[in-house]
Protein backbone atom coordinates (compact mmCIF):
# COMPACT_ATOMS: atom_id res chain seq x y z
CA UNK A 1 0.00 0.00 0.00
CA UNK A 2 1.41 3.30 -0.66
CA UNK A 3 2.09 6.16 1.67
CA UNK A 4 -0.76 8.30 0.20
CA UNK A 5 -3.15 5.28 0.05
CA UNK A 6 -2.48 4.98 3.59
CA UNK A 7 -3.34 8.54 4.75
CA UNK A 8 -6.31 8.63 2.67
CA UNK A 9 -7.71 5.64 4.19
CA UNK A 10 -7.59 7.15 7.62
CA UNK A 11 -10.57 9.23 9.14
CA UNK A 12 -10.41 12.83 10.30
CA UNK A 13 -10.13 12.06 13.95
CA UNK A 14 -7.19 9.19 13.27
CA UNK A 15 -5.45 12.47 11.03
CA UNK A 16 -5.60 14.70 13.57
CA UNK A 17 -4.16 11.96 16.95
CA UNK A 18 -1.47 11.40 14.36
CA UNK A 19 -0.98 15.34 13.63
CA UNK A 20 -0.75 16.24 17.22
CA UNK A 21 2.96 13.44 17.48
CA UNK A 22 4.71 14.58 14.48
CA UNK A 23 7.49 17.08 15.01
CA UNK A 24 7.78 17.59 11.45
CA UNK A 25 5.64 20.61 10.33
CA UNK A 26 5.49 19.21 6.76
CA UNK A 27 3.68 16.38 7.85
CA UNK A 28 1.59 17.84 10.64
CA UNK A 29 0.43 20.13 8.25
CA UNK A 30 -0.68 17.58 5.54
CA UNK A 31 -2.28 15.39 8.25
CA UNK A 32 -4.42 18.60 9.15
CA UNK A 33 -5.16 19.87 5.39
CA UNK A 34 -5.95 16.17 4.72
CA UNK A 35 -3.27 16.11 1.79
CA UNK A 36 -1.94 13.04 0.94
CA UNK A 37 2.02 12.78 1.36
CA UNK A 38 3.89 12.29 -2.63
CA UNK A 39 5.75 9.21 -3.37
CA UNK A 40 8.93 10.03 -4.48
CA UNK A 41 9.55 10.41 -8.15
CA UNK A 42 10.85 7.33 -10.10
CA UNK A 43 14.34 7.69 -11.45
CA UNK A 44 14.78 8.36 -14.87
CA UNK A 45 15.92 5.46 -16.68
CA UNK A 46 20.11 5.49 -16.94
CA UNK A 47 21.47 4.40 -20.79
CA UNK A 48 25.22 2.90 -20.19
CA UNK A 49 28.27 1.81 -22.57
CA UNK A 50 31.81 1.02 -22.65
CA UNK A 51 33.92 1.06 -25.34
CA UNK A 52 37.90 0.46 -25.97
CA UNK A 53 39.80 3.49 -27.66
CA UNK A 54 42.82 2.53 -29.78
CA UNK A 55 44.93 3.46 -27.56
CA UNK A 56 43.83 0.84 -25.36
CA UNK A 57 41.97 3.45 -22.57
CA UNK A 58 38.32 2.47 -21.53
CA UNK A 59 35.40 5.59 -21.87
CA UNK A 60 32.49 4.55 -20.26
CA UNK A 61 29.02 6.68 -21.28
CA UNK A 62 26.18 7.05 -18.49
CA UNK A 63 23.71 9.30 -20.09
CA UNK A 64 20.84 10.15 -17.02
CA UNK A 65 23.06 9.10 -13.98
CA UNK A 66 22.59 12.15 -11.40
CA UNK A 67 26.19 12.42 -9.13
CA UNK A 68 24.26 14.19 -5.81
CA UNK A 69 26.57 16.14 -3.44
CA UNK A 70 26.10 14.05 0.06
CA UNK A 71 27.70 16.82 1.87
CA UNK A 72 24.44 19.23 0.74
CA UNK A 73 22.20 16.71 0.19
CA UNK A 74 19.23 15.89 3.16
CA UNK A 75 19.33 12.18 1.99
CA UNK A 76 17.63 9.33 4.20
CA UNK A 77 20.35 6.65 4.83
CA UNK A 78 18.40 4.19 2.86
CA UNK A 79 17.70 6.01 -0.21
CA UNK A 80 21.58 6.98 0.00
CA UNK A 81 22.06 3.07 -0.38
CA UNK A 82 19.93 2.61 -2.85
CA UNK A 83 21.36 5.44 -5.58
CA UNK A 84 25.06 4.13 -4.33
CA UNK A 85 24.37 0.73 -5.40
CA UNK A 86 22.19 1.82 -8.09
CA UNK A 87 25.10 3.57 -9.44
CA UNK A 88 27.63 0.44 -9.28
CA UNK A 89 24.80 -1.98 -11.28
CA UNK A 90 25.12 0.81 -13.75
CA UNK A 91 28.48 0.85 -13.74
CA UNK A 92 29.54 -2.97 -13.43
CA UNK A 93 26.83 -3.52 -16.19
CA UNK A 94 28.62 -1.50 -18.85
CA UNK A 95 32.07 -2.56 -18.16
CA UNK A 96 31.17 -6.46 -18.24
CA UNK A 97 31.34 -6.25 -21.79
CA UNK A 98 35.26 -4.35 -22.15
CA UNK A 99 38.76 -5.55 -20.96
CA UNK A 100 39.66 -3.31 -18.48
CA UNK A 101 43.24 -1.27 -19.59
CA UNK A 102 46.63 -3.38 -18.03
CA UNK A 103 48.30 -1.66 -15.66
CA UNK A 104 50.04 -1.39 -13.07
CA UNK A 105 48.88 2.14 -12.52
CA UNK A 106 46.11 4.00 -13.95
CA UNK A 107 44.71 7.46 -14.78
CA UNK A 108 41.04 8.07 -14.05
CA UNK A 109 38.80 10.99 -15.30
CA UNK A 110 35.20 11.42 -14.09
CA UNK A 111 33.53 13.89 -15.82
CA UNK A 112 29.72 15.43 -14.53
CA UNK A 113 27.48 16.27 -16.81
CA UNK A 114 24.77 18.52 -15.27
CA UNK A 115 22.14 21.82 -15.74
CA UNK A 116 24.60 23.29 -12.73
CA UNK A 117 28.34 22.75 -11.85
CA UNK A 118 28.98 22.08 -8.39
CA UNK A 119 32.07 23.72 -6.26
CA UNK A 120 35.24 21.51 -6.80
CA UNK A 121 34.77 19.54 -2.84
CA UNK A 122 30.95 18.56 -4.08
CA UNK A 123 32.17 17.23 -7.15
CA UNK A 124 34.40 15.10 -5.29
CA UNK A 125 32.35 13.91 -2.88
CA UNK A 126 29.27 13.07 -5.69
CA UNK A 127 31.37 10.93 -7.95
CA UNK A 128 32.43 8.73 -4.60
CA UNK A 129 30.42 6.25 -5.21
CA UNK A 130 31.94 5.78 -8.86
CA UNK A 131 34.94 5.83 -7.47
CA UNK A 132 34.65 3.21 -5.40
CA UNK A 133 33.05 1.02 -7.95
CA UNK A 134 35.81 1.73 -10.70
CA UNK A 135 38.28 0.60 -7.97
CA UNK A 136 36.48 -2.85 -7.39
CA UNK A 137 36.58 -3.33 -10.91
CA UNK A 138 40.61 -2.23 -11.47
CA UNK A 139 40.76 -4.48 -7.94
CA UNK A 140 42.99 -2.15 -6.49
CA UNK A 141 42.62 0.61 -3.09
CA UNK A 142 41.24 4.04 -3.94
CA UNK A 143 42.84 5.71 -1.52
CA UNK A 144 45.89 8.58 -1.84
CA UNK A 145 48.54 6.25 -1.80
CA UNK A 146 46.67 3.58 -4.40
CA UNK A 147 47.68 2.89 -8.33
CA UNK A 148 44.91 5.31 -9.46
CA UNK A 149 45.80 8.77 -10.19
CA UNK A 150 42.21 10.36 -9.72
CA UNK A 151 40.87 13.68 -11.59
CA UNK A 152 37.42 15.03 -12.12
CA UNK A 153 35.80 17.55 -13.66
CA UNK A 154 32.10 18.86 -14.84
CA UNK A 155 30.38 20.92 -17.73
CA UNK A 156 26.90 22.26 -18.33
CA UNK A 157 24.75 20.30 -19.82
CA UNK A 158 20.77 19.99 -20.36
CA UNK A 159 20.45 16.86 -18.76
CA UNK A 160 22.30 14.24 -16.37
CA UNK A 161 24.96 12.23 -17.38
CA UNK A 162 28.31 10.71 -16.43
CA UNK A 163 31.56 10.18 -18.44
CA UNK A 164 34.66 8.06 -17.48
CA UNK A 165 37.86 7.42 -19.13
CA UNK A 166 40.31 4.39 -17.87
CA UNK A 167 43.98 4.48 -18.84
CA UNK A 168 46.00 1.92 -17.96
CA UNK A 169 49.53 3.71 -17.24
CA UNK A 170 52.92 1.06 -17.92
CA UNK A 171 56.05 0.95 -15.16
CA UNK A 172 58.14 4.00 -15.83
CA UNK A 173 55.70 6.22 -17.11
CA UNK A 174 53.92 9.11 -15.77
Amino acid sequence: MKLADAVAALTPAQRESLARIQSDRRTRDALLNHKAVREAPAAAAVEAYARVEPDGSVVLAAKGLRLINVANAREHWGARKARVTAEHQVIDRALAAVSLPAGPRWRVEIVREGVQLMDDDGLAISAKGVRDCIAAQLGVDDGPTGPVTWSYAQHKAKGYGVRITIKGVPDGAE
